[in-house]
């Protein structure tokens, strides 16, 4: 059984242990007793035996009741959260055992109204905390949590609740906000607590994909109200991010002013991901022979206010680190708007591009394909010609292929290293031949002998030509003409 440093057990530990032991006591208890009562009906009230069965039930039952009753005392606890959530307070995170933001932020609010010294706003950032669950399990993943919570608790402890208020901002930010300390000091006892996290994160099975960060500014200096200190410690927290800074970073107006545009950027993508508001066009794929809407190609894109391209969301969550998010967030997004519009989509085919450096992980495509059983076959997984250079990537979605009946679209062709034998080896259902390939293709032979070529290849080994980017009348006469088939 886990224990803390101090040889204690943890609050939710010592939850399980009590539970576990209560439910066999007490159903061990009234199992004797009803064997008793059984015995004396059937054998008399003259034997001994019913009644030692009887008196040991009577025993458990005692103790059972017994640990009952602490296991009620342990709920007053303030290292299990999840029962303080229950019995004192809605404005506590249960995972965490902190405030959820909103009450977080009005609580600083009014301390930062009242101080007369200076104060600091600090936010600490777990990088890959939200796929704890997925690496270690619910349990772990609780208990996880719970002990990172715990640190912050003692802090507030130690330091008065006058002078420290701590809250969850969401499933991998924490915020602090402290009164009454002078920037030296703060320093130190923040890079204590981030040592701490990281500490806790270091003895995960999965260390290599945690890390902790720290940003914090300060009032009166760089800030008048709680909105200013909430987005100069955003910014602090970011720079220490981006930079892989192991130290806590103080908010400084200049580098604010230097690197601000970006910031706006991946703070953007920061909210649209943590928000999961990836939003999805559907494009009609037409037949070449029929005219008739064959599939549909969903296309991801961004609110009008929030003005972030495909390829500056990929860029942006490149850097961050977060493309995973944005293939989990397509797969699941897609299949549930396909889901709940099934007639609209009727029996066509959808076309979904797919990040092969990020592929959707087995376990993921497992649950979708529970969920989503019958729509999957109408699946069609787009990665492009570079891409399929990635044996990973192809073996995972030849494996998907194989489960569910999904196929496999090479997009971009003929951007890349375009050659035969890849084909061959990997077998796509469709061949997408890239927009600039077919450009101008109505008067440039050149590229006509190409495309010519691929129809050709693609007739011979059961795959389909799906022209990309066609524009003009001549071109679409063009690539009729050439036999391309979508």
């Amino acid at each position: 059984m886990e224990r803390d440093k101090e040889g204690k057990q943890s609050g939710y530990n010592k939850i399980r242990y009590y539970l576990m032991t209560e439910n066999i006591f007490i159903v061990l208890a009234f199992l004797l007793i009803a064997v008793g009562v059984y015995n004396i009906l059937t054998m008399g009230a003259d034997q001994w035996l019913p009644y030692t069965y009887i008196f040991a039930g009577c025993i458990l039952l005692v103790v059972g009741i017994t640990i009952a009753l602490k296991l009620v005392r342990a709920f007053h606890r303030e290292d299990i959260p999840a029962y303080m959530n229950i019995m004192e307070s809605e404005d506590i995170d249960p995972e965490l055992g902190l405030f959820y933001y909103d009450t977080f932020i009005k609580k600083a609010d009014t301390q930062m109204q009242l101080t007369l010294t200076s104060c600091f706003l600090v936010c600490y950032h777990i990088d890959g905390i939200e796929h704890l669950r997925h690496f270690v399990g619910y349990q772990k993943a609780a208990d996880t949590m719970n002990e990172i919570g715990e640190i912050f608790r003692v802090y507030e402890r130690l330091k008065g609740t006058r002078n420290v208020v701590s809250g969850s901002k969401s499933g991998h930010e924490i915020m602090l906000f402290v009164q009454e300390e002078n920037k030296d000091r703060i320093k130190d006892e923040l890079a204590s607590i981030l040592n701490q996290i990281n500490a806790i994160m270091l003895r995960l099975p999965t260390a290599e994909n945690f890390t902790a960060y720290c940003g914090y500014s300060s009032y009166p200096q760089h800030a008048v109200t709680i909105e200013d200190m909430v987005k100069n410690t955003s910014f602090a927290v970011y720079e220490a991010t981006m930079f892989r800074k192991s130290e806590p970073n103080y908010f400084l107006p200049d580098a604010f002013r230097r690197q601000e545009a970006e910031y706006m950027k991946d703070n953007k993508l920061r909210l649209l991901l943590d928000k999961n508001e990836l939003q999805y066009k559907f494009q009609p794929i037409v037949s070449a022979k029929t005219g008739k809407i064959f599939a549909y190609e969903a296309l991801m894109r961004t609110k009008t206010e929030i003005g972030l391209s495909p390829v500056d969301v990929l860029e942006l969550a490149t850097r961050q680190d977060r493309l995973y998010e944005v293939e989990h967030y397509t797969f699941y997004n897609v299949l549930r708007i396909m889901s709940e519009n099934r007639a609209l989509f009727d029996d066509r085919k959808l076309f979904l591009n797919s990040i092969p450096t990020a592929i959707i992980k087995e376990e993921e495509f497992d649950e979708l394909l529970g969920k989503y059983d019958e729509l999957m076959r109408h699946l069609v997984i787009e990665i492009t010609e570079n891409g399929m250079q990635s044996e990973e990537s192809c073996a995972a979605v030849h494996k998907y292929m194989e489960k569910s009946g999904c196929e496999l679209a090479l997009d971009d062709y003929g951007t890349g290293y375009s050659n035969a034998s890849s084909l061959l080896q990997n077998s796509p259902h469709y061949l997408k031949i890239d927009h600039s390939m077919i450009m101008g293709i109505d008067s440039d032979s050149k590229k006509q002998h190409l495309v010519s070529g691929y129809v050709s290849f693609a007739n011979n080994h059961n795959m389909k030509i799906l022209a990309e980017g066609v524009e003009t009348p001549e071109e679409l006469q063009m690539v009729i003409q050439l036999g391309c088939h979508l």
